[in-house]
């Protein structure tokens, strides 16, 4: 499994993870319009954060039914 981020058309950045051939956007909290994804465990769980761009960060962990703080 991969994780990371990727841009969309608007600008913003979303989380993503990778595996089996898919890439599956974590997508972001509301309000919030970006994310990354920076670390995967064993087990799936990944860690990142959210990000309003304007200062205001979340760390956040996600997993295979959203996030999480």
């Amino acid at each position: 499994m991969i994780v990371g981020y990727s841009y969309l058309p608007s600008g913003a950045y979303h989380g993503f993870l990778y595996a089996d051939g898919k890439m599956i956007d974590a997508g972001s909290l509301p309000g919030m319009p970006h994310s990354q994804l920076v670390a995967v465990n064993g087990a799936g769980l990944a860690v990142g954060f959210a990000s309003d761009g304007k200062g205001l960060v979340r760390g956040l962990v996600y997993g295979g039914a959203g996030w999480s703080t």
